[in-house]
């Protein structure tokens, strides 16, 4: 005659501890049973989390890559070198102390090379630089021109670091993304080409017009009048500039 078995066991409820006695096991092992049940509880007891699948953007935008970032710019600076203008510094560490390239980042005056390698003083124009940045995650350097009616065109030439190019390259630093859509907003835009380089040319809806050009090393080249009426003397400058030059000291 087959043993007739009841089985308790507990449920692990989150909000309560629940005992059941209820079930019948004729003809079982019980030990065999219990053990099996047992695991079932237990596994159901344990915490699912949902795969999730990340993309490089997803990881390079990051909080935690954010951290990374600052922390390795933090370290960096401790430990640069500079003492005064002339100074090298631990922005060009790892870099061919020979290549033109390096040059940009071994001084505080590097940034004024990204506008003498483009030709910037134009004659019939009067340049005055307005700004020139040099840190770890970039090089900057901004003039404004100004022409003999005093119409005033604005230049901006920005690189990464080696270290950084990467996430220029997929759209994740914002002193970059700046200069285009979704984050320029435009009413309008059209290719345009001067000497040979393509450029892409911005009416905002703030009535500013601009040309974006990209050079070598992911940089950027932006150029841009507060009145689209001064558009004729924006492209006249474009035109001037040197960018065959600019691209060859850079990628050298």
């Amino acid at each position: 005659m087959a043993r007739r078995t009841k089985l308790c066991y507990v449920t692990l409820d989150p909000l309560s501890i629940t005992t059941l006695c209820d079930m019948d096991l004729s003809g079982m092992d019980t030990r065999h049973t219990i053990l099996s049940t047992l695991a079932v509880v237990l596994a159901l007891a344990l915490p699912v989390e949902p795969a999730q699948a990340e993309t490089l953007s997803d990881v390079v935008s990051s909080h935690a890559m954010e951290d990374v970032r600052r922390d390795t710019d933090r370290a960096r600076a401790r430990n640069a070198v500079n003492t005064g203008p002339n100074a090298k510094s631990a922005h060009s560490a790892g870099m061919d102390p020979r290549a033109n390239f390096t040059q940009l980042w071994d001084t505080s005056r590097g940034p004024e090379l990204l506008l003498s390698w483009i030709g910037a003083n134009i004659p019939g124009f009067k340049m005055r630089i307005m700004d020139t940045t040099r840190s770890f995650q970039d090089i900057y350097a901004y003039a404004r021109l100004t022409d003999s009616s005093r119409r005033q065109i604005n230049l901006q030439i920005r690189v990464p670091h080696p270290n950084y190019e990467l996430m220029v390259r997929h759209s994740t630093m914002p002193q970059f993304t700046q200069y285009e859509p979704p984050k320029l907003k435009t009413v309008a835009e059209e290719e345009v080409e001067f000497n040979g380089v393509p450029g892409m040319y911005y009416r905002s809806d703030r009535a500013r017009c601009s040309i974006v050009f990209k050079i070598e090393r992911m940089g950027i080249v932006n150029l841009w009048v507060d009145r689209c009426e001064n558009s004729s003397v924006m492209m006249e400058v474009a035109k001037s500039l040197d960018f065959k030059r600019l691209n060859a000291k850079l990628s050298s």
